[in-house]
């Protein structure tokens, strides 16, 4: 519920006094405060706040009104102050006909209570809103009619079964609705007690979930259909981050590599380049970070070792405000024709045999444009015969009609210099009157009268003009998918936010009412860290969402790192007490800066530093490092925990991935940190990366920063 008039009027039910005071003034008091305190105007009319120095007691302090019993605890950007008059008892505020009209009533939820029967004995409003029955047709009626038939066996057997020991049993079923048709739901059931702790029924709750299972389907629905395109392609398809690192490969991509996916994703470009083609490759990628669309021909290294020529088409991926994101190729193993081109030395009689069988376009023109060799496959993809263009001048002006595109082929060819091969790109006119767009390498040879001219070794590349469509489709819908799942995101956790709130709030509220039993205040202790919990869970998303849209922006400046490094540690220092673990800071140097927001390093060490404590099974130690590597400054957490496996070292960074090892030792993580982690690092200008000996050998998390300006 996110209604303000709801929670003034809970407040102002309250016969406790409730201010709230941001910067030393008082903004807001409720109708009891100010009966208490008669309308006061300033923060000192209430007492002297300082002495106040527990969240949790209630301490006596003196104000305009006398003596006060008051506690104060922080909240948002201020404080938030509850006060009373001594002798009087600390009631549940507003908790009768005002919870049953507002806080039941105007839920968007549908509520319910059931008795042991399992007969409904109330619904609320919002029956009738998600269901259209009304609610007193209901009343007295089994509550399994109005489930879909497939899911009547479920709910009975979880109502015998009764709730679990954590007092909740949450399932997702669907509910017939007066129209004929089913509203998927989630329910959240609980037992409903008498004052003596004995169970008189059930009450529960169900959320309209038909959006966010729509959503759902579709994007597993486009997965299927991304899949599916990259499999079933006959060249090979590989996805490239922004840093040119493999995000992704086809089973095409798979084999010509060598490598399985593990193997290879996370690893940059330069990784499957042999040394001498890095720079060449490098100049390519440079032009996918400026937008362009290219076919290209480089070597690569397979796993074994050997080396093989690839004829690459490369599209960018862009985001939504059109920042590069990575690159999408497609691959086709073209060893043969280049090797075949290099091999063509002289137009001898076993050289024109071989060229004839050759399944690549092979010919030779002088300096005039006559046609000297014209061999078979030439034939095939222009339709003109040997016959027909042999010494014949015209056959330029019909595979290239338009004058000023010819005028350009001519300027290329002699641009051309000593023997090197030139690649090339042209459409020609075919006989039929066809467009085909060929790709290849020219290069200059000398004929067998003295004279210069030029072989030309192509194929036809007009099919992969079109598998290009289909890339650049695919790099919409990868980029549909990344916005698609960041909706999801902010959508689930701003979902979750406000009931989470509530349900704090009201947590809070019956634990300082007092008049609890040691059980019952357990079962609410644990009703509040399963909220913190899920609460932490939701900020994390809002977090990741954030950074992927690029909302939020970081503030880098010159700092030194070890007082943040310290000051993180010292928030954990009550967890490594309770755990009997410690942590070994060595800063290298006192006097080290880094050039990064602040509050970026304390989210990146607080990550890092919560995952080696819980991933380290007590007692233990984490050990924490920091050293000048020329232009950077590196940080090193290392744990004594479980480890990673050699395949899991370049996944773990990826948002919600937890190794097997993990899952067993911290059964509720989120996988969301270490994703974070690198999103901070890389937009910080840094690179972060992880290592492990082994499963339970350890593990140790690197990340470099830009090097800051030391201090003298």
């Amino acid at each position: 519920m996110n209604d303000p008039e709801f929670y003034r009027r809970l407040i102002d039910a309250s016969p406790v006094g409730i201010a709230f005071v941001r910067a030393g003034k008082l903004e807001f008091i409720n109708r009891a405060g100010k009966e208490i305190l008669g309308e006061p105007r300033s923060v000192e009319e209430i007492g002297d706040l300082d002495s106040l120095t527990s969240e949790h007691d209630w301490q006596l302090i003196r104000s305009a009104a006398g003596r006060l019993w008051a506690r104060r605890s922080d909240f948002g950007e201020g404080t938030l102050l509850l006060f009373r008059l001594p002798g009087e008892e600390l009631r549940a505020p507003g908790m009768g006909d005002l919870r049953h009209e507002i806080l039941v009533e105007r839920l968007a939820d549908v509520v319910f209570v059931i008795d042991l029967n399992g007969k409904f004995v109330f619904l609320n409003q919002g029956f009738t809103r998600a269901t259209g029955w009304k609610r007193e047709d209901w009343i007295g009626r089994h509550f399994t009619e109005i489930v879909a038939p497939e899911y009547r066996d479920l709910t009975r057997e979880r109502f015998h079964a009764g709730p679990p020991p954590d007092g909740i049993s949450q399932y997702a079923i669907e509910i017939l609705t007066a129209d004929g048709g089913r509203l998927p739901a989630e329910l959240r059931v609980t037992s409903l007690r008498d004052q003596g702790g004995r169970e008189i029924g059930r009450i529960g709750t169900a959320r309209d979930v038909s959006e966010r299972r729509r959503f759902e389907e579709e994007l597993r629905r486009r997965n299927e259909a991304l899949d599916l395109i990259l499999n079933t392609m006959g060249e090979g398809v590989v996805v490239l981050d922004a840093q040119h690192r493999m995000v992704n490969m086809n089973r095409k991509a798979r084999e010509l590599f060598g490598y399985s996916l593990p193997e290879i994703v996370g690893k940059d470009f330069t990784f499957w380049t042999p040394p001498d083609e890095v720079d060449e490759l490098r100049r390519h990628l440079k032009d996918r970070e400026k937008g362009k669309d290219e076919t290209y021909i480089v070597r690569f290294i397979r796993k074994g070792g050997d080396e093989f020529y690839a004829q690459v088409t490369a599209v960018p991926i862009r985001g939504a405000n059109g920042e590069f994101q990575g690159s999408i190729g497609c691959l086709r193993d073209v060893t043969r024709e280049v090797e075949l081109s290099r091999q063509v030395d002289g137009l001898s009689e076993l050289n024109r045999r071989l060229l004839e069988i050759a399944d690549v376009w092979i010919n030779v023109i002088d300096t005039d444009g006559n046609v000297l060799l014209w061999n078979r496959e030439a034939e095939r993809i222009s339709g003109y015969s040997r016959d027909e263009v042999m010494n014949n001048p015209e056959i330029q002006e019909w595979l290239y009609p338009d004058p000023a595109y010819r005028a350009a082929i001519v300027q290329e060819l002699a641009k051309t210099e000593g023997d090197q091969p030139h690649r090339f790109e042209q459409v020609i006119r075919t006989k039929s009157g066809e467009e085909r767009v060929l790709t290849g390498v020219w290069r200059p040879v000398r004929l067998a009268d003295g004279r210069d001219g030029w072989l030309i070794v192509g194929h036809d590349v007009t099919a992969v003009r079109a598998r290009e469509e289909r890339l650049r489709k695919y790099a919409a819908e990868v980029e549909q998918l990344s916005q698609s799942r960041t909706r999801l995101f902010s959508m689930a956790a701003h979902e979750l936010r406000t009931p989470l709130t509530v349900v704090r709030g009201f947590i809070d509220l019956v634990q300082h009412a007092g008049g609890l039993s040691e059980q019952q205040a357990r079962w609410l202790a644990r009703a509040r860290e399963e909220t913190d919990r899920l609460g932490h869970l939701v900020t994390q998303l809002l977090e990741v969402s954030h950074l992927e849209q690029g909302e939020e922006r970081l503030y880098p400046r010159s700092i030194q790192l070890a007082p943040i490094v310290k000051k993180v540690i010292r928030e954990f220092t009550p967890l490594l007490a309770d755990r009997g673990q410690s942590i070994d800071y060595t800063p290298g140097s006192p006097s080290i800066s880094v050039y990064v927001d602040p509050h970026a390093l304390e989210r990146i060490m607080r990550n890092l530093l919560e995952n080696a404590i819980h991933y380290t099974p007590p007692p233990g130690r984490v050990t924490v490092t920091a050293a000048v590597e020329d232009q950077t400054v590196r940080v090193d957490v290392t744990d004594e925990g479980v480890g990673i496996a050699p395949d899991e070292l370049q996944v773990v960074f990826t948002e919600f991935y937890r190794t097997d090892a993990g899952k067993r030792i911290k059964r509720d993580g989120s996988g969301i940190g270490l994703a974070i982690v690198r999103r901070l690092v890389e937009q910080s200008g840094g690179r972060v990366w992880a290592t492990s000996p082994g499963e339970g050998k350890g593990s140790t998390f690197s990340f470099t920063l830009p090097r800051g300006k030391e201090r003298a």
